[in-house]
């Protein structure tokens, strides 16, 4: 198992929104997590990646128990992960973006405005070119169509050089379209690349479409895991999220 996640519990206020989430992910698999608005699945992911600590629980990377670990020290150990609002330098340039990105988990950081202007060029130019977004790299990324700043945050997660991703709604805000084509794009370079997936998405098309296994979570708890034909005839989650049946 790349990810294993035992007994995760947060509470805020008192208000528990994980409670004692346990899971499992195998190298290569392709999974989403799904369920309403406030049902935990950002909280999961910032449980998982370091932007909070768990008040139970423990989360472990390729064997290895990462509970707790800052943020960067779990990136640098192979996980990188997306937010919902992309998470880019609106002022630099599309290559400047994932070329700071590269820098960072090189750890050549120092004078990267200045000196390093041609440091890591390759690897930045392989990014981009694997998004889409290879002829713009010298468009400030403020300016850039919605879809395109998601693109990349993408080659930013990227640049981490991950084992295992997490993407945090890739698509919201896209038309149907440009969702069907962030999902085929973000399909492609985690298979080339052969990174593992684990994905919070509402679009339940796409997420139906991509994903190898779901789990759904509701209330901070796990109420439904499986394949994505199982968790379409799953009454439970079709009462409480996907509609219920008539």
């Amino acid at each position: 198992m790349i990810l294993e996640v035992e007994g995760l519990t947060k509470s805020f206020g008192g208000l528990m929104v994980t409670g004692h989430i346990s899971f499992s992910i195998q190298e290569g698999e392709r999974s989403a997590v799904i369920g309403p608005n406030g049902a935990g699945k950002t909280t999961l992911f910032n449980l998982v990646t370091g932007h909070l600590r768990p008040d139970e629980g423990k989360v472990y990377f390729q064997g290895e128990e990462i509970t707790g670990l800052p943020p960067h020290r779990i990136c640098r150990k192979g996980i990188s992960r997306s937010f919902q609002r992309v998470n880019i330098f609106p002022m630099l340039s599309v290559f400047e973006n994932v070329q700071v990105a590269v820098l960072v988990t090189q750890r050549k950081t120092r004078g990267i405005f200045f000196s390093a202007r041609e440091m890591a060029r390759k690897e930045t130019q392989m990014i981009l070119d694997s998004i889409g977004l290879g002829e713009q790299e010298k468009v400030i990324s403020g300016t850039l169509s919605h879809g395109d700043q998601k693109r990349l945050d993408l080659g930013i997660a990227l640049a981490g050089n991950p084992r295992l991703l997490l993407l945090d709604e890739p698509t919201s805000g896209m038309s149907p379209e440009e969702s069907t084509q962030a999902m085929a794009l973000i399909d492609r370079v985690t298979r080339e690349r052969g990174i593992t997936l684990l994905f919070i998405e509402h679009d339940i098309g796409a997420v139906f479409a991509l994903a190898e296994r779901i789990r759904v979570l509701h209330m901070g708890c796990i109420i439904a895991e499986g394949k994505p034909e199982e968790i379409r005839e799953n009454d439970e989650v079709q009462r409480i999220y996907l509609g219920e049946r008539k």
